[in-house]
Formats: C-alpha cells, structure tokens, sequence
C-alpha cells in the first residue's frame, strides 16, 4: 500500500476528496465506511495483483501440461498416431461400440491396433479386444477369428485372453469347424488355462449342440443312403455331443446370469435331440416307435421349460427367456393333444412381450382344434384389432369369417368374406401386376434394400403387412441380406477413395499430417506464455506503482507506456486474432523487465517484495516453458518430413487395396443385381399365390353362406308345404267324421216324382 496514502488518509484528506455524505447513517455503518474508504485503494491494487498471479500461475500450468502433451504425441508415437490422440481415438471408438456403429467402432480399433500407438497401456489390449468383437457383431467371421488368434497367441497375461478363448470355441461352433473347437478345447479348457465359469459353459454348450445337429444330420443321411456302419458311428458321436451340451448346462449355478439360458438350452436340446433321434428310426423303417419317441422327448423338454418359466425374471434376459419358455411349452402341449393346457399357457405371455402376438395367433389355431369357436372368434378379433398390419393378419382375416359360419353367424361371415375379398382383389392385381413386370421387381427391390426396418417400407402401393409378407421369405431375406452387405462395402469403398483423394490433395498442398497439427497447437501455447509476460509486466508495475514514491511512479508510468506501444506495434494481428508469438515483442518484454528489476532496490513493505518474487517465479517458470517450446520445434521437421513419407508408402498401398476390393464388391455386386430382380418376382408371385388362396377362400366362403341361406329357405319351403298337406289331410278327416254323423239324404221316389 501507497505510504503517503496512507498518510493522506489518516489526515482526514481522503474524506474531503470523495466528499461523501455520512449523514443519516448509523454509528456502526459510518465507521466500517470510513474504514472502507482509508483501506480501499491500496487493498483493491494488491489483490488486483494476487489475483493477476494466481491467473499466470494457472496458465503456466495450463501451457506445461499442453508442452507435455505434444511432447509425448511427438516422442511417444507409432506411425502417425501420438499417444495423447491415440486415447481421444479411443475414447471415442468405444463410445461408437457401446452405441452399436460395430462399423465406424472397428475402423477406429484398427487403426489403433495397427498403428501401435497406444503402447503398452491397457487401451491397447482392450483395442484388440473391441476389434475382434466388432468383426463378430458384424459376422465377418474369418476376420473375427484372426482377431482373437491374436490375443490367444499373447498368452494369459492377456487381459482379454479368457474372454478371447470362450469367443473363439463360440465361433468355431457357428462356422462348423470341430477340428479347430476341439483343438482349442482341449488346449485351454480340458487343461484347466481358462477357468470353466458358467459363460465359458454355456458358450461350449451351445458349440456342442451345434456340433451334435450336425453329426446327427449327417448320421441320418447315411442312414437312407443304406451305410449302416457309418450311419451307427455318426449318430454315437452325435449323441455324445448332445450329452457333452447337456453336461455343461447343468453346470451351470442356479441363480446366475446365465441359468435360465441354460435350463432352456437343454429343453430346446431335449427337442432336437428327439426329433433327430425320430428322423433316424423313420430311416430304419421303424415308423412304429416314432410317436413314442418324439412324445416321450416333448414331455422331458416341458418338464425343462417348466424349470425356467418358474425362474425370477430379474432382467430383461431373464423375462424374455420366461416368455420363450411358456411358449414351447404352449406349443409342445398343442402338439400332444393337451390343448387346454396349452391355452391356459399362451395366456400367460403378457402383451408387453414381443412374443404375444405369435402367442395369440397360435391361441386361435388350438381353439379351433378343441371346437371352441367362441373363444377363437375371441382371439382373432383381439389380433387383428391390436396388429392389423402383420404377416398373419391376411389369414387370420379368412379364418374370422370362418369361425362366424362354424358359429352359424351368416351376416358376420358373409360380412369378413366379402371385406376379404374387396380388400385383396385389387391387392392381388397390383402385386400380380409387379411379379409379371422385371423393371418393376427391380424397383421395389431397390426400395427394400435401401430401408432400415420395415415400417419404412410402406408406400401406397402395397400395405405394411403385404411388404412384411414378402421380406420375411426366406428366399428374399437372403437377397436382400447379401445385397446389403456388398452396398456396405461399396459405399466403404466410395469413402475410402474421397478420403484417398483427400489426403492426396492435403499431401499436393504440403500438409504435414499431425507434425503440423502439433506445430499449430505450439503456436498456440507460445501465444499464451506472451501474453503471460504482458500481464507479468503489468502486475509489476502496479507493485511498483503502489509502493513507489513520485519519482519512481513516474520511471514506471514510462516503462508501461513503452510495453503498451511495442505490443501495438510487433503483435501480428488479423480478424480471427493474434497468429503467433513475436519474438521481437518478447525481446522486448525481458528487456523492460530488466529496466523493472532496477527499480526495485528502494522497495521495504514486505507484501510487495512478496509479489515481487512470485513474479520472478512465474518467469523463471516462463524460460523454461520457452525452452521446452523451442526443442520441440526444432523436432518437428523432422518428425514432419518422416511422416510425409509414411503417409504416401502407406496411401500407395491403401490405393491399390481399395482398387483391388473395388473390382470384387462391383462384380459381387453385378451378379447379386441380376438375381435381385428374379429373386423378387419369385417373392412376388409367392405372395400373389397367398393373396389368391386367400380370395379363393373367401369366395368359397361367401358360397357356403348363400348355399346355407338357400338349404334354409328350402327347407323351411318344404317344412311349409309339408304343413299345409298335413293341415289339409286333417280336415279332410275332420269333415269324414263330421259326415259319418249326419243322416243320410233320402232319395226321391217316383211318385213323388211324378205329384211334381
């Protein structure tokens, strides 16, 4: 604080000078007001400056940390990759997987893992992990395999290692391949490397069930081809698959994550089992048995789907495991003749399930088989008030009229036969109209390609529930299915060659890839330390200002008037803001630092000489940043010329890649595109054969209405005509008694005859 201020304010001159009015105020509040107003200037200018420093301070920090960043992108790198970008790069991919984009996810991965530039930090590790899961969400199985090879070859320390072993004997499962499983099985799991958690049980179940299928499809070919021997050893080997799946889910602990999967897998091995076990008797020519034996396995997998459906649903896992088990078990009791049983346990699956519909439209199938025509009549009203845009809604239409004839309720059937037939006549022209016209087929198949679900399908041409008809066809599925994933790859290909382009333009351009990305981020940095010698400058000159008598506030005022000058002058400028540091305006700024430490000497309050050597930390700190600054500079052509080249040898290779891949995904692509078009006719005139039968139907329905009106009137005609005979015949007999009782009329004499 200002000695002489002070001095001034305890004379009483500092009142004078603000002039301010104390009347009317209380004792108290006028006394902390002239405190306020004695202490004011000197306080406000100290913390003024404390609070300058603290500012400096935390941008030093700020500009270190960034200074060691870029340090480490520059030191720390593989390829072109720092390890500072690596973790922004993975950050991000692992935002992408967890949202679903496996695609945009898997390229991220990628280029980590291939780069190297995370090192040895458990992101790279996890980047492999991500990698080989991504390829697995995708289906692109071989690339899939390649990846989790990977991490097995690292060998246990492997934070992903077990994980990678259980993924691995699940894919070879899918794809088929035994030797591989087996290999793998009895490396790791027989032998105890990979622990035998319920997941790890539950994934070697579901290869060996696949495994057991397989030998069993196998067993029962050779069976009709007469091999008997073959036939006898294929199906053991089947049957110990199946036995080995069974082993393993059993395993499993109650009460875990896995548990109600188990439970069901082996209800759903119990059924494949048995119905491939019948397969087989039916090709030794024992039909006799086949009953039995399929009765006998669709019991022993109820009482197994009974076992899950009594299971907590704790999770959404759990609650759509319960509801597939209620249904198998609805199913299985339908196929054993139970349908009561049966009824009562669709009724158990809630509306909020996805599985209800099928649920309900089975309802109406088993009603039908015990004769409940009511309660049918029931399920399919609910249905088609609840789903009137779904695959069974076309059917279910026909069967409505159906159950109101079963019920004697003509008007109503007559009513659901003609909406049939009104509704699917023009339907049936208009898809018949496209199965016998290519271009068309071509269209629509396009339009199906390109849309994501199928709500985005409907258009006016053709109702939701046609269109849903026609892509749930295997054939169909399957074409669109290929023809997706060769349109994937090309629009892969189409963004691999911009960016080609564009990397080759930067390149033309002079574009230093992340050398200069890092080059920027310095200037950056060097901007910040100037400005924090600017304010250093200034909060020492406020010290001096505050503590100095006239003389020296005079040496100080033209020492802030030659740094506010230089600034004006050496700092480059534009619109968008300052472009980089001057190195003459930091000449500068240590020189007139220097003219500042000069002043100094007559300095004695000890806040001010302890603001003081802040300042001279703050740039001691400052020369140190600046160094560091420099070296790296000086790094950076080189860093830079070594990426350039890096950059081209790997886009020469990329070029041809992505050339090479071009020529396969368009031939792919032309071949998938002429059967596209014939494939859709096919799905087309299928569709048009339902719509007909459905027609056909309702038509032969509406007959049976008039053909029962017409038997009707007939009959009650010929119940009428029957009446009357019998009312006349009665009569007539009345009038027969009614003669017999009256005298008979005398006849007339001839005398009387002649008196007349």
């Amino acid at each position: 604080m200002n000695p002489k201020f002070k001095q001034d304010s305890v004379d009483g001159g500092c009142m004078r000078v603000v002039g301010v009015r104390t009347s009317g105020l209380g004792v108290v509040s006028r006394l902390a007001l002239v405190v306020g107003l004695l202490t004011a200037p000197g306080v406000a200018a100290a913390e003024d400056v404390q609070s300058a420093l603290a500012g400096v301070g935390e941008d030093l920090a700020a500009a270190d940390k960034r200074i060691s960043e870029i340090n480490a992108n520059l030191t720390n790198r593989r390829g072109l990759i720092g390890s500072f970008e690596a973790i922004a790069r993975y950050e991000d991919a692992v935002y992408r997987y967890l949202m679903g984009d496996f695609d945009g996810a898997a390229k991220e991965f990628f280029t980590l893992i291939e780069s190297g530039a995370l090192g040895d930090d458990i992101r790279h590790a996890d980047s492999q992990w991500y990698f080989a899961e991504c390829l697995f969400e995708l289906g692109s199985y071989t690339l899939a395999e390649e990846g989790y090879s990977v991490i097995v070859r690292s060998g246990d320390r492997h934070a992903h290692f077990a994980s990678s072993v259980r993924r691995l004997l699940e894919l070879y499962g899918i794809t088929g391949d035994a030797k591989a499983f087996y290999n793998l099985y009895n490396a790791y799991i027989v032998s105890n490397k990979v622990s035998a958690t319920d997941e790890v049980k539950y994934t070697l179940a579901k290869s060996f069930r696949r495994q057991g299928a397989a030998l069993y499809v196998q067993a029962n070919n050779l069976r009709w081809q007469g091999q008997v021997y073959g036939a006898e050893a294929m199906r053991d080997q089947a049957e110990q698959a199946f036995a080995r799946a069974k082993s393993q889910l059993t395993q499993v602990g109650a009460g875990g994550n896995f548990y109600a999967r188990a439970r069901y897998s082996i209800g759903v091995i119990l059924l494949q089992q048995g119905e491939l076990a019948a397969a087989y008797k039916r090709a030794e020519g024992q039909d006799a048995s086949v009953a039995e034996l399929r009765a006998a396995a669709f019991s022993a997998a109820i009482d197994e789907f009974k076992v899950v459906a009594a299971v907590p649903q704790t999770s959404p896992e759990d609650i759509e495991v319960v509801d597939l088990a209620n249904l198998a078990i609805a199913r299985l009791y339908d196929e054993l003749g139970r349908h009561n049983e049966a009824l009562a346990t669709y009724a158990l699956i809630q509306r909020a399930s996805k599985y209800f519909p099928d649920a309900l439209y089975e309802m109406v199938w088993t009603a039908i088989k015990i004769e409940d025509y009511e309660a049918a009549l029931d399920s399919a009203g609910i249905f088609l008030l609840a789903y009137p845009e779904h695959r069974y809604t076309a059917q279910l239409k026909v069967i409505q009229g159906s159950l109101h004839m079963k019920e004697k309720q003509y008007k109503q059937a007559l009513a659901s036969y003609e909406r049939v037939v009104a509704e699917y006549t023009p339907l049936y022209d208009r898809v018949s109209k496209i199965a016998d016209d290519s271009l068309a087929a071509n269209d629509w198949f396009s339009r199906l390609a390109a849309a994501p679900d199928p709500a985005a399908y409907f258009n006016d041409e053709l109702p939701l529930y046609a269109v849903e008809m026609l892509v749930t066809d295997p054939g169909m599925a399957k074409a669109l299915r290929i023809y997706r994933e060769a349109e994937r790859q090309r629009a892969d290909i189409a963004a691999s060659e911009a960016l080609i382009s564009e990397i080759e333009a930067a390149l033309a351009a002079g574009a230093g890839g992340a050398a200069q990305a890092s080059e920027q981020e310095l200037i950056g940095v060097s901007l910040s330390l100037q400005r924090a010698q600017g304010e250093l400058l200034s909060a020492e000159e406020t010290v001096l200002q505050e503590v100095g008598d006239p003389a020296l506030r005079e040496k100080v005022g033209a020492i802030t008037l030659r740094r506010e000058q230089a600034r004006a002058e050496l700092t480059s400028s534009r619109s968008g803001g300052e472009l980089s540091a001057n190195p003459a305006l930091t000449a500068e700024y240590i020189k007139l630092r220097g003219e500042l430490k000069a002043l100094r000497s007559g300095v004695t309050d000890p806040i001010a000489n302890g603001q003081l050597a802040e300042i001279d930390k703050h740039w001691a700190t400052l020369g140190g940043l600046d160094k560091k600054v420099a070296e790296i500079q000086g790094r950076l052509g080189g860093v830079q010329s070594g990426e350039l080249a890096t950059i081209q040898r790997r886009l020469d290779q990329e070029k041809a890649a992505v050339a090479a891949s071009k020529v396969a995904v368009d031939a792919t692509l032309s071949e998938a595109g002429a059967l596209a078009g014939m494939v859709t006719q096919e799905g087309f005139r299928e569709l048009e054969d339902q719509f007909a039968l459905s027609i056909l139907k309702a038509d032969r329905g509406i007959v049976d209405v008039y053909w029962v009106e017409k038997v009707r009137v007939t009959d009650e005609l010929k119940a009428v005509k029957t009446d009357r005979s019998a009312m006349v015949a009665n009569l007539e007999a009345q009038f027969s008694v009614i003669r017999q009782g009256l005298p008979p009329e005398p006849t007339p004499t001839a005398v009387e005859g002649t008196e007349d």
